[in-house]
């Protein structure tokens, strides 16, 4: 009897695509768009799971940007700790869209320049980026002028990529109540004190994520020299969230969450043709794999995990053996073994959630 489904390839079906030799109908969970050339200049940003990324293309020569770079003296092994070769820029990590758009916003002048300073001793962290400098700023000055160099740099960055790889991380976050501005974590988790008066609690559903992700992609159009829009690819997340603020089980939060981030991927690709969507979460959380991709903490991505994604994406995207190749000015440099950034900690402060509270 004839149906729809009678003809369909093997791994449009679960038994053949999932069930039985997954890995060799792994690459078919990729839809390729378009493809990223040798000469394409790359920025990358997003939440923790988004370093591995960036890790990886460094690691193979793609044309990655890194216009923040260490300075000089700085010893390798204290980069990642001071916010430097994490991503094309020293912005930490971006959790939600909304960070992304602010960010994009303010580099581009849409957006009055937020210093939102917090103290830690005698010490001042930014705000909008706490993790970049352990020791904190002497001054609220100095913060501020870090912050405009900084912004400096991601204009410069948004104008130059070919190529934007983005990993969707979360939907809940903490907005400054005065500002608006979203926070990449709460206060009083890596400095300031926590103050319901002064910051509240969101959750960004499905419309406000997507609005975001539109808003990003117009800023881009807009703002640009050349007035056109990059590719974009996006990508989610697969690690769980560490806590929920909201009043339900965390797996509950975190299934919801990857859920919007998820669909909110894939509105926008159908929306735009120069938008993909690289499937790390699926990869990662692929039923086969029998938690063989994540470590005992059923939280952090297995070295196995992120090989296994990482090499679904070099299939699809092998980087460049021409002899002669001439990376971009700015171009980030190689200084590990790929075994070594695989099993390099991420910086993330999402962990310090796990952190044990004083008293």
């Amino acid at each position: 009897m004839l149906h729809p489904y009678a003809d369909l390839p093997p791994e449009r079906f679960w038994r053949t695509g999932v069930a039985q030799d997954w890995q060799s109908t792994l690459d078919a969970v990729y839809d390729k768009r378009f493809s990223i050339h040798p000469s394409d200049v790359i920025v990358t940003a997003g939440s923790c799971f988004a370093q591995h990324i960036t890790r990886e293309l460094k690691q193979h020569s793609f044309a990655l940007l890194d216009l923040e770079p260490a300075p000089e003296g700085l010893p390798a092994e204290q980069h990642e700790r001071y916010g430097y070769s994490l991503y094309s820029a020293r912005y930490g990590n971006i959790y939600t869209p909304k960070q992304l758009v602010q960010l994009t916003a303010e580099a581009f002048g849409c957006r009055p320049i937020r210093v939102l300073p917090w103290q830690r001793g005698d010490h001042w962290v930014d705000a909008l980026r706490p993790s970049i400098e352990p020791d904190g700023f002497g001054s609220i000055a100095e913060l501020t002028a870090h912050r405009r160099h900084h912004l400096d740099c991601v204009r410069d960055c948004l104008e130059r990529m070919d190529v934007f790889i983005f990993t969707l991380g979360l939907t809940e976050a903490w907005r400054d109540r005065v500002t608006g501005s979203v926070l990449p974590v709460a206060p009083g988790v890596v400095a300031g004190e926590y103050d319901p008066k002064a910051v509240r609690f969101v959750n960004f559903g499905i419309r406000q994520t997507l609005k975001a992700l539109e808003r990003f992609l117009l800023l881009l159009q807009e703002h640009r020299p050349s007035r056109d829009c990059p590719r974009v690819l996006l990508t989610v997340s697969p690690v769980p969230l560490t806590a929920t603020a909201t009043d339900r089980h965390v797996l509950a939060a975190t299934m919801e969450s990857k859920a919007v981030l998820r669909v909110a991927a894939a509105e926008l690709r159908r929306r735009h043709r120069n938008v993909d969507y690289f499937p790390s979460f699926e990869i990662v959380q692929h039923p086969a794999a029998r938690s063989q991709f994540f470590d005992a903490n059923l939280r952090s991505v297995s070295a196995l995990g992120v090989r296994t994604v990482m090499d679904c994406f070099l299939r699809h995207h092998p980087p460049s053996q021409a002899v002669g190749f001439e990376p971009p000015t700015g171009a980030a440099s190689t200084e590990f073994s790929t075994q070594t950034r695989i099993e390099q900690a991420l910086v993330c402060e999402e962990e310090l959630l796990n952190r044990p509270t004083d008293g």
